[in-house]
């Protein structure tokens, strides 16, 4: 699994269309699935950027901040009201794209049959 950033900088080139060829070619590149790290951009950046990069190849997302980055600031109590009412759909926003869009990691790799005794020999 390749855990990649964006790969041209969104901030010199705005044009999603030039974002798509640049995943793509990441595509081409990759003998195995990648996956878009968020590297911190906010979350209506990143979900943009994963629309794009699943339908250009990806496989998925390793995210963090991009979910959960304003709770840092937070006292107890608005952390879980924030985690609860923000961050955590955030998560299922995503989820449900890379269930739609994302290239499946089988494309890359086909599961060898195992029998009951594969302990054995391994």
């Amino acid at each position: 699994m390749l855990k990649a950033e964006f790969p041209l900088d969104i901030k010199a080139e705005p044009d999603e269309r030039a974002w798509a060829g640049a995943c793509a070619q990441l595509s081409q590149a990759s003998r195995a699935p990648w996956v878009l790290l968020s590297a911190s951009v906010d979350s209506e950046t990143y979900l943009r950027m994963v629309t794009v990069a699943c339908r250009n190849g990806a496989s998925g997302v390793a995210v963090g901040r991009a979910v959960w980055q304003e709770a840092t600031g937070m006292d107890a109590e608005a952390r879980r009201t924030f985690f609860e009412q923000v961050a955590h759909p955030r998560m299922e926003r995503l989820t449900a794209l890379c269930a739609a869009l994302a290239k499946p990691w089988t494309a890359f790799y086909t599961p060898v049959s195992v029998g009951s005794d594969w302990y054995k020999t391994y």
